[in-house]
């Protein structure tokens, strides 16, 4: 199965991802991995991981014309599409990098050790 996947997204030039209601969406994120700019609708978390003109391009949602449009830039510039899909990738790279994970997980687990580690009434423990 992923061998499939991975052979349409190394044929793609842009991954459209024209959703009406999405929070995230793992064929972004796997587009990315791709180098692969993504055409995205301004929905949920979208532009936040779409970066418009920078990893790819975000319209408004249901804007079937804007999203056209926003295709035919992509495929048409080709530099353009790859520089967006570089981008993207490391962005990706950057945001969901193991060692960046394991920052975050680790941040996370010492502030809720330090709060476990507080008096219930909320002063400073002097050991």
């Amino acid at each position: 199965m992923f061998s499939i996947l991975s052979e349409l997204f190394q044929q793609a030039r842009v991954v459209a991802a024209p959703y009406r209601y999405a929070n995230a969406s793992g064929v972004v994120e796997l587009a990315r991995t791709f180098a692969r700019p993504v055409v995205a609708s301004a929905v949920g978390d979208l532009p936040a991981v779409v970066e418009d003109g920078v990893t790819g391009l975000v319209v408004p949602t249901g804007d079937v014309p804007a999203t056209a449009a926003a295709l035919v830039r992509l495929l048409d510039d080709a530099a353009e599409a790859e520089r967006m899909g570089e981008a993207g990738r490391a962005s990706s790279d950057e945001r969901a990098s193991w060692a960046t994970v394991a920052e975050r997980v680790e941040e996370v687990y010492l502030r809720r050790l330090d709060d476990a580690r507080r008096p219930a009434d909320g002063s400073r423990d002097r050991r």
